[in-house]
């Protein structure tokens, strides 16, 4: 009795593992930018809705799932309220792959980030 449940569950499992393989496929697609794009992400990624890179409007970069962080500054009084998307969610979105990632702004200030600290 205890071999022919294994043999089943193991059955399942293997159908399961075939019907959802992972990689590139396994991540949605992203619907092309209806707004105004305020993210751009090229590079090493398997997610494109752009040519070679994926572009976010504000729905997509909200459809990853902000977060809120309240904290204290030296700079300001009191408890500080932020929200955004985490950078280790957005780059799992797109599939990103890489050691560092290179932040570039609109006012031309950039700065390298290893992964490792995302």
């Amino acid at each position: 009795m205890k071999q022919q449940k294994f043999w089943r569950l193991l059955a399942t499992a293997t159908l399961l593992a075939a019907a959802f393989p992972a990689g590139a496929n396994s991540l949605p697609p992203l619907s092309p930018p209806k707004g105004e794009v305020l993210l751009t992400v090229c590079g090493k990624i398997k997610v494109h809705n752009q040519g070679d890179c994926a572009a976010f409007d504000l729905a997509e970069i909200r459809s990853v799932g902000p977060v809120t962080m309240e904290t204290t500054t030296i700079w300001t009084d009191g408890i500080q309220k932020f929200e955004g998307v985490p950078l280790r969610a957005l780059l799992e979105r797109v599939g990103a792959e890489g050691q560092h990632v290179w932040a570039a702004a609109a006012n031309d200030y950039g700065a390298d980030i290893p992964l490792v600290e995302t």
